[in-house]
């Protein structure tokens, strides 16, 4: 199995069972959940640099800076449809009640700042645009496309080695 596809798998698979534990735990309708869930970026960057890593030696040692960064980009796609798919069952058949509690979370921080009732009203539809399990799958699908990309352009930065070049 190519190393961004097994690596894939195994990110997909953790950031899924951590979700469900968080949600299970009620830890997903807590302050510390918000950033509970901000540890699924140290996981896709700590598995991306795994990928690479299996990907240098599966070449001899070497990796130039394309190969290393497509490794972490294609394993990133793989992510993006994976969890892609598993934010639309999350949202719609898991825990589909959590969209109210956010949204019910936002107009209690908008009431605290006090803005008129017309502002939050405002507010309230426009978050329900992006508060849809469709709309969610998609950002889900982009944004972890873009996070993979980041992280890759980084890690292939420090990851790539050419075989050395001797001068005659």
């Amino acid at each position: 199995m190519k190393p961004y596809l097994k690596y894939a798998i195994i990110t997909s698979a953790v950031i899924i069972i951590w979700t469900i534990v968080l949600y299970v735990s009620e830890l997903d309708r807590t302050h510390a959940g918000q950033y509970l869930n901000w540890l699924n970026y140290p996981v896709m960057f700590l598995f991306i640099a795994l990928a690479m890593r299996e990907q240098k030696t599966l070449n001899g040692g070497y990796i130039d800076f394309g190969d290393a960064f497509k490794t972490g980009l294609l394993m990133m796609v793989v992510v993006a449809v994976i969890m892609s798919a598993f934010t639309y069952v999350y949202f719609t058949y898991i825990n589909p009640d959590f969209i109210d509690f956010a949204s019910e979370k936002a107009r209690e921080s908008m009431e605290e700042r006090d803005l008129s009732d017309e502002e939050i009203e405002q507010g309230m539809e426009f978050m329900k645009i992006f508060m849809s399990p469709a709309a969610m799958t998609v950002m889900a699908l982009f944004g972890n496309i873009i996070i993979g990309a980041i992280f890759s352009l980084i890690l292939a930065f420090f990851m790539k080695k050419k075989p050395d070049t001797v001068q005659s």
